[in-house]
């Protein structure tokens, strides 16, 4: 068996968008988080991480990038490849890489539904989340702790995923000052 190493620690990694760098991933006393400033149309990162902001700071690993890493089978998987490195959640997102994917497809969904858990109708399962996730969109859209234009962009990529189905009957939600945007 070959002995494999990683380097002691891992300062910097660049976050991806899609197929996109969003911006990248700095570890010193604190995690720091900056968006690449030569993407202004690039999608936020995390829901709680508007581009309002292009620069974020915490003593914890971010949510969004804390539920990419490996845990269960896989994290002891890549333990035993690194019996004795000191493994950070850098070194943990570095190895998972861009192959995590944190939103199945809605054909994935639908086989999912059928083939694992036994869904006779997932079709509907997913327009009945849909419609329930519209309507907290709804409720929530004038709450004034959500960055002006998150909940349009968060509709816009919930219609963007849903159903062909159900595609175009989203509600619409009033944004601001006398404007009328679909949700």
């Amino acid at each position: 068996m070959t002995t494999r190493e990683l380097p002691d620690k891992i300062k910097q990694l660049d976050v991806l968008a899609g197929q996109d760098i969003a911006g990248s991933l700095v570890k010193d006393s604190i995690y720091n988080f900056s968006y690449a400033e030569d993407a202004p149309n690039q999608p936020v990162v995390g829901l709680f991480m508007p581009r309002t902001s292009l620069s974020y700071q915490d003593a914890a690993l971010f949510p969004v990038m804390d539920q990419n890493l490996p845990e269960g089978y896989l994290f002891q998987r890549i333990r035993e490849m690194f019996p004795k490195q000191a493994l950070t959640p850098m070194h943990l997102l570095a190895l998972a890489g861009s192959k995590t994917k944190t939103y199945p497809l809605t054909d994935e969904m639908i086989q999912f539904g059928t083939q694992v858990c036994g869904v006779t109708r997932p079709l509907e399962v997913l327009e009945r989340i849909a419609q329930a996730l519209l309507e907290t969109l709804q409720e929530y859209k004038t709450d004034t702790r959500i960055p002006d234009g998150l909940i349009v962009q968060m509709g816009a990529a919930w219609e963007k995923g849903m159903p062909s189905r159900t595609r175009g009957t989203s509600l619409v939600a009033s944004v601001g000052e006398g404007t009328a945007n679909q949700v």
